[in-house]
């Protein structure tokens, strides 16, 4: 059993002096078993619209790819110190996301190396068959460039 988060966003990502890293509010976390196709029932959405994977905008089955997908925002503001998508109103920001033109990390800091920036960028794929498929994945290709 696993869990997905479904609300991943700066505030609920926590780092104590020791440098580990706790993820907290759970408030919207579902339980995941192997062979679940759904999480939430379709068409309610829940999250934080700045954070929010394409597929959870839409009302659609979500799982770990989505978590995978709010990770891959915040990592895009760590390493551009801008958040992908955040003109106008939460509908406008949501909007944005399910399009998914956001500039290439590179192109906003062009000290970031390729591989970092095309990480950032498969992390937020649209079309969740194109991210990371586990977080096990996305933390053997992050593990690089630690």
């Amino acid at each position: 059993v696993g869990i997905v988060h479904r609300d991943l966003k700066p505030a609920n990502v926590l780092i104590n002096q020791q440098a580990l890293l706790k993820i907290v509010d759970f408030g919207v976390a579902a339980a995941h078993r192997e062979g679940d196709t759904q999480l939430t029932k379709t068409g309610y959405v829940i999250g934080s619209p700045k954070y929010m994977a394409p597929e959870q905008i839409l009302g659609k089955k979500v799982d770990e790819r989505a978590d995978i997908y709010a990770l891959g925002v915040i990592l895009y503001e760590m390493v551009t110190g801008v958040p992908p998508y955040s003109r106008g109103d939460h509908m406008s920001v949501m909007y944005q996301h399910v399009q998914g033109k956001a500039r290439v990390p590179q192109e906003v800091n062009p000290a970031l190396p390729p591989g970092l920036s095309d990480l950032v960028m498969k992390s937020m794929a649209v079309d969740k068959a194109k991210r990371f498929q586990s977080m096990d994945e996305l933390r053997a290709a992050l593990e690089r460039y630690l």
